[in-house]
């Protein structure tokens, strides 16, 4: 029998090699050609670039791994121990049962998706879903909300106070801040619209299980109103830009906004903020919260309304119910309701940085709580929860005083939850006068590039 020598065995080995090479290459990049053309792929591309994902490296990388083996392999599965070595670089003695790597992240992608279809991808006709207990993606062809312009008020004309004129260079630079502004605010408003359309088409109560929370059976009562009082986004423009505290008191004069705009000595930059002031524009995230509300009132067959902070005034708060979302910078109301609270929301008159003041510090509780959001990725803030009584003590004020708008939302994580947290279950558990109680709860929250990661209980009082 003839023997290869190891020389003829060593090419025969690299030609296989080759061959095998090649063919790969043709696999992936047939693979590539069909990936280019598939609404799937495409749909994918569009999160892995917005916003939401954007600055998330792991998150994006996760979603077109596991898309793109679901497509081209047709796979029924996918292993958290090949995402952990392919994707996120650990090795291979990788034990899924002593490191939640995959899970955590994965918990994060799904957040992000929502968060995505709510936003961003309201007119997408695909939605992308990743079941718990398995990391396949799958798809569904899903229909976009009816978005109609909703309007709160009528803007005051500018012809009194901003005389027409051809803008000059310095000026058109900075007319993106107005144009930026109007342009989110329209979204948000329209998204809102978006989510009322489908709430009022929608028959019966929204399906949110057996409520045994305590602080929302106070504000959501049968038969009387609600009022969800959004914040003012353009107030806090101006604060921010001109580095001032502006009172409920400067906010209801009849000078405002002219008297706090005096304060600006750049022409062109009074100029715009005049435009900016006179606007009614709320976040978007004040609307997410909002739209919940609007759930929860129909679950309890409460009148729930949405009001615009500029629209209010102090003889509204003597009757109903109200919900505050917001500190003071962006919903002035929360002025009228600070005396009763622990937990100050203040201004640092060096830094014009906002942070909370303990005013009666208990045992291992800190004196000053400062939002650690420093730009990066993951961020901390605090947000102070407090129902009191409204001006006639006929009825409740729900206050969500968050320094950050995803602690506003961090706050809701806890409200619309059926049961409360253990601690705060036991509470009125063990006290049955908890009931007709004014209470306040801190919390520090936080986030991952905007959007909540988890919330924890700082600190609980008992208001007079």
């Amino acid at each position: 029998m003839d023997l290869y020598s190891k020389s003829e065995v060593a090419y025969h080995l690299r030609d296989r090699s080759k061959n095998v090479t090649r063919q790969s290459v043709l696999l992936a990049s047939e693979g590539e050609e069909t990936l280019a053309t598939d609404e799937r792929w495409l749909l994918v591309q569009r999160i892995v670039a917005s916003p939401q994902l954007q600055k998330a490296t792991q998150l994006r990388e996760i979603l077109q791994y596991i898309t793109r083996r679901s497509l081209l392999e047709q796979i029924a599965s996918i292993s958290e121990y090949s995402i952990a070595q392919d994707v996120l670089g650990r090795r291979g003695n990788f034990d899924p049962t002593d490191d939640n790597i995959v899970r955590v992240q994965m918990g994060h992608l799904r957040r992000r998706l929502e968060l995505y279809f709510s936003t961003d991808g309201t007119s997408e006709t695909l939605s992308i879903q990743i079941p718990k207990g398995t990391y396949v993606p799958r798809f569904e062809e899903r229909i976009a909300p009816s978005v109609a312009p909703l309007v709160l008020a009528q803007p005051r004309k500018l012809s009194d106070t901003v005389s027409p004129r051809a803008a000059t260079p310095a000026a058109a630079r900075r007319l993106y801040i107005p144009a930026a502004v109007a342009i989110a605010g329209s979204l948000a408003l329209a998204f809102l619209a978006g989510r009322w359309s489908k709430q009022s088409s929608a028959s019966g109560s929204a399906n949110l299980g057996a409520i045994h929370n305590p602080l929302l059976k106070r504000i959501f009562v049968s038969d009387l109103p609600v009022s969800v009082v959004v914040a003012d986004t353009n107030l806090v423009v101006l604060q921010n830009t001109l580095h001032t505290d502006i009172t409920l008191d400067q906010y209801l004069s009849r000078g405002y906004p002219a008297n706090i705009l005096k304060s600006a000595t750049n022409p062109e930059q009074r100029e715009i903020l005049s435009v900016i002031a006179w606007r009614k524009f709320t976040s978007l995230a004040d609307l997410n919260v909002s739209a919940k509300c609007i759930e929860l009132g129909r679950e309890f067959g409460a009148r729930t309304t949405i009001r615009y902070a500029r629209s209010m005034n102090a003889r509204d708060f003597e009757k109903g119910n109200f919900i505050l979302i917001g500190s003071r910078t962006a919903d002035p109301w929360v002025e009228l309701f600070e005396p009763h609270l622990n937990f100050a929301f203040e201004e640092d008159p060096v830094t014009h940085i906002f942070h909370f003041r303990n005013r009666h510090p208990l045992p291992d509780e800190q004196q000053v709580y400062q939002p650690d959001t420093g730009g990066r990725v993951s961020t901390e803030s605090y947000v102070d929860i407090a129902i009191v009584p409204n001006l006639t003590k006929t009825g409740y004020v729900l206050l969500l005083n968050g320094a950050t708008a995803d602690a506003n939302e961090a706050a809701t994580e806890l409200l619309f939850k059926k049961d409360l947290p253990p601690a705060l279950t036991k509470l009125y558990r063990d006290d049955p006068g908890m009931a007709n109680q004014s209470i306040e709860i801190f919390l520090r929250n936080y986030a991952v590039d905007g959007v909540v990661d988890g919330f924890e209980v700082v600190g609980v009082r008992k208001l007079p």
